[in-house]
């Protein structure tokens, strides 16, 4: 049980209701995510092809809803760990290791080649290359994974979602 002398003494109960640097954060998630949310209302309309019953902009939405709701929760993390905000402060000394900024980089550039390459070759080279970045060099575990991992993906929402998506250069084996 929580008393407030057990409060006091983690320097929970003096600080400010909301974290500085965690509230800006919270903030540039909300407005990427509200962007990403009016982008989705562009969406055109789908195919016979690939209709599944569901308005194309829905499960984009809903995913930008969870991501919004337990971003609500982030500037007031500090009320809730151990330590407070110095804790959490503590770890943020050091810059972001220079992997991860080139992971988002690489992220970043595989998206924007989606619409030729289609989802599954996405995935598929996502898989390939992201392990490789971060210092994998078994070429088993890599190729399983990216095996196992792209046809998890492939029967989540052709089976179970029924969300089809444009093949891109995979089109050619499909037609």
């Amino acid at each position: 049980m929580t008393d407030s002398s057990s409060l006091a003494n983690d320097g929970r109960s003096n600080a400010p209701l909301v974290h500085r640097v965690d509230l800006i954060v919270t903030l540039i998630l909300y407005a990427v995510s509200l962007w990403l949310f009016y982008v989705t209302t562009s969406f055109d309309e789908v195919s016979a092809l690939f209709s599944t019953g569901m308005a194309p902009e829905i499960y984009p939405q809903c995913i930008l809803v969870v991501i919004m709701t337990l971003g609500v929760v982030i500037p007031f993390e500090h009320r809730f760990v151990e330590g407070g905000a110095k804790s959490l402060d503590k770890g943020r000394e050091k810059p972001l290791p220079r992997n991860t900024l080139l992971t988002a980089l690489l992220m970043i550039v595989i998206a924007s080649q989606m619409p030729t390459l289609g989802a599954l070759l996405t995935v598929i080279l996502n898989c390939l290359l992201m392990p490789l970045m971060w210092g994998e060099r078994r070429p088993f575990a890599i190729l399983s994974f990216t095996v196992i991992f792209t046809l998890c993906i492939w029967a989540l929402f052709n089976y179970a979602l029924k969300v089809h998506f444009e093949p891109g250069l995979l089109s050619v084996f499909f037609e």
